[in-house]
């Protein structure tokens, strides 16, 4: 998938949901000529019963009949009874399986019963829940015993994999090593800066764990035996681009604990993992348990499963980045973590089975659709490969990284030819064709959270929609001047983190006050902003993110302060975008400005840079629940959020007084109506999962000034290494000619 100017009406036409990029693990390693079959609409497999709002309504003011009530309780019974046997609540078939364990997930009749009353798809969510928690429960006393077992076994028996041991030899091959073929360059890794991994925290909380096991299980069980299992093991790596898996212990025939390194200079923020799989069996059901995540709550708890990528899947079938793994778990376990404050919680499991559809494979496995720093560049550099791309985007260098990895910007808008032969330059960037007032900006970024994949996708399609050849698109660039900073976390995107940057700190709390030294291309983008806005205005911000414990898309926005007229104004975006893609949902935005955001981009971009329309926008890594059957998000639907957003914005643009007015009214009135059933906008949202504060993983500020300290005593360095070079370079060309003037004064 390249990021090449296209046609307007293929961008903004749905797409089916199932077409999965075949290509590669990430789009960085596209093969010449490899194209995914046709996928089948997200229509054409049978059409899963779907709940009326009405009968959702009438449930809940208790109008369900009695019949109803029946059906559900036998519904329930038969899914708690099946859901360890058919792959637990979120087991499903096809390409593209359905969220929240609708459906036969949960044991409905059949489509006959869609012509009955059918219960609330809450009571369903409730009972696939109950099921989760069931299974949860028999997996944690499953573990407690096996640890019982395990008491005498040494730790090392077990290891099949340590990142640490694999890092100091040669790295196999790895996704994207044909890249160095075609000239790319690749992201640089900040060799001055050791990874903090939690190795020996989860060996000593194995140890105390096996040591309470044996105190709880007394001498019932002293004469439990385990022995370590035979056969040959899986083969894991991560020694590539965005990998994320620090070690790996093999505790049964087919089972798996494998643990997450934590962010760079962290105590934690677990949640991305993407590694590389070899050795399995066809057919044969592995189970991976993840030990080490720390949300108290999860997606994964609702029907989210993980992704899967399978190279002889992609290769006969076509078939690339997919859902799978069945009897999807998500519980807390016996291993515990001390917070900063000194309380102690535990570590939760996820723990799902995967069955791999070749044997001699090999699979990658993720938390989200991959999009490496190699993928920006290469669809940076097709963006610009034709000439109406060169026309219209202009790639400007933003800042470099701590690690030295280059951050751009991109300008997009109609130049004029006497622009396009100048230098950019911010006092002539705004000008238009001819005469009139300068153009408007619109400043759109992503990728400040590494491990928020989905941002990239949402971007990639909102490029696409931008740089069509469309009248929205034209008159769009007419009227603004798009600065776009596709990726603000490089040097976390190529490490594998996935919230915070190489300084151990999340960017998007540092908005405030940046400094470049721990937080560059924060620090260059919000001067860059500053600029802007000092020379024209700044219409409308917008940070991409990815959302870990709610479903859809949605907006956080800001409100105005003491102005009733104006109060409803930030809405009207979110508004016209809700009409205009159908998985977002107006009901799931928030526009309260909270003290513990004051930081974040959205709420800087408003009460300091005075951007009225700064909007934080929010895609799940889950799916959408408000349209038809509840599914899962691929990489067409974030396109396609993308090329929304930019049909939203025209709307917004044109959009003529009177039909403003109207809009102003239709929120106002659902806005009163959400009051009246206690879902104001206004509230806060105690889920949130991009634009929350979790602060348990950060280090303390002392520990963190010490790291700084070493980062910039390290770059003073390599600065002075870089200087001594060039004095020594100069005195022996100096030498050189003193010399070569010598001889010829003594031939003379």
């Amino acid at each position: 998938s390249r990021l090449v100017p296209v046609d307007a009406a293929a961008v903004l036409s749905p797409e089916p949901a199932t077409a999965f990029d075949a290509n590669g693990p990430h789009a960085a390693n596209k093969a010449a000529g490899s194209t995914p079959s046709d996928a089948p609409e997200r229509g054409s497999e049978p059409k899963l019963p779907t709940i009326p709002r009405k009968v959702r309504s009438r449930a809940a003011t208790g109008g369900t009949p009695a019949s109803t009530s029946a059906s559900t309780g036998s519904s329930a019974s038969a899914s708690s009874s099946s859901s360890e046997d058919e792959g637990g609540i979120c087991a499903g078939s096809g390409d593209q399986p359905p969220l929240m364990g609708c459906g036969r997930q949960l044991g409905w009749p059949g489509p006959d019963f869609v012509e009955q009353d059918p219960p609330p798809r809450e009571a369903l969510v409730e009972v696939a829940k109950t099921a989760m928690r069931t299974r949860a429960a028999a997996l944690r006393r499953a573990e407690c015993d096996r640890l019982t077992a395990m008491r005498s076994v040494p730790l090392q028996e077990l290891l099949v994999f340590d990142r640490e041991r694999v890092e100091t030899s040669a790295a196999p091959d790895k996704p994207g090593s044909a890249d160095a073929a075609t000239g790319a360059s690749q992201p640089v890794l900040a060799a001055d800066v050791s990874s903090v991994t939690a190795a020996s925290a989860e060996a000593r909380h194995l140890s105390r764990q096996r040591a309470a096991a044996d105190k709880r299980a007394g001498s019932s069980s002293s004469g439990a035996t385990w022995r370590p299992p035979s056969g040959e093991s899986l083969r894991f790596y991560s020694e590539f681009e965005s990998m994320n898996l620090h070690r790996v212990h093999r505790v049964g025939e087919t089972e798996y604990n494998l643990s997450m390194a934590i962010d760079t200079h962290t105590r934690g923020h677990t949640q991305w993992y993407y590694f590389r799989v070899r050795g399995a069996r066809a057919g044969v059901p592995y189970r991976f348990n993840l030990i080490n995540m720390q949300k108290g709550r999860s997606l994964y708890e609702n029907g989210l499963r993980p992704l899967l990528y399978s190279e002889k899947r992609a290769a006969v079938e076509g078939v690339g980045w997919h859902r799978a793994g069945d009897d999807v778990c998500y519980y807390a376990n016996f291993f515990p973590r001390t917070l900063p404050n000194g309380k102690q919680r535990s570590y939760f499991t996820l723990s799902f089975t995967v069955s791999f559809p070749h044997g001699g494979d090999t699979c990658y496995l993720a938390h989200c659709y991959p999009y490496t720093v190699t993928d920006l560049r290469h669809d940076l550099d097709s963006l610009t490969a034709t000439d109406e791309g060169k026309r219209l985007v202009r790639r400007q260098l933003l800042c470099r990284t701590l690690a030295g990895n280059a951050c751009e910007w991109l300008a997009i808008s109609n130049w004029s030819d006497a622009q396009l032969r100048r230098p950019l330059r911010l006092e002539r960037m705004f000008e238009r064709r001819g005469s009139g007032s300068p153009k408007r900006a619109v400043v759109l970024s992503a990728r400040v959270h590494p491990g928020e994949t989905n941002a990239s996708y949402i971007m990639q399609g909102l490029l696409r929609a931008l740089t069509a050849a469309n009248d929205i698109a034209h008159e769009l660039r007419e009227e603004y001047v798009f600065v776009v900073v596709p990726m603000l976390n490089l040097d976390g995107v190529a490490h594998g983190n996935y919230r915070c940057s190489l300084a151990g700190r999340d960017l998007n709390r540092l908005w405030d006050s940046p400094r470049r030294s721990v937080a560059p291309t924060i620090a260059a983008l919000k001067s860059l902003m500053a600029e802007v806005s000092g020379v024209t205005e700044l219409s409308l911000f917008c940070d991409f993110h990815g959302h870990s414990r709610k479903e859809n898309a949605f907006i956080y926005g800001c409100h105005c302060d003491g102005d009733p007229e104006r109060a409803h104004l930030p809405r009207v975006f979110p508004h016209l975008l809700a009409a205009q893609c159908a998985p977002f949902s107006y009901d799931d935005c928030s526009f309260k400005m909270q003290e513990s955001k004051r930081s974040s981009a959205r709420m800087v971009g408003r009460q300091q840079l005075g951007i009225f329309n700064s909007f934080t926008l929010e895609a799940s890594f889950a799916g959408t629940t408000i349209v038809g059957a509840p599914y899962h998000f691929t990489q067409t639907d974030f396109r396609r959020l993308g090329a929304d957003f930019v049909a939203a914005l025209h709307a917004y643009t044109f959009l003529p007084p009177i039909e403003q007015a109207g809009t102003i009214a239709a929120i106002a009135e659902h806005e009163r109506l959400r009051a009246e059933s206690g879902r104001a906008g206004d509230g806060d949202s105690s889920e949130d999962g991009s634009d929350e504060d979790p602060a348990d993983g950060d280090l303390e500020a002392a520990e963190l000034e010490a790291i700084w300290r070493g980062l910039a005593a390290a770059r003073l360095a390599r600065r002075r290494r870089r200087e001594r070079s060039r004095v020594t370079k100069a005195e022996r060309e100096g030498g050189r000619r003193g010399e070569k003037g010598g001889r010829k004064s003594r031939r003379r």
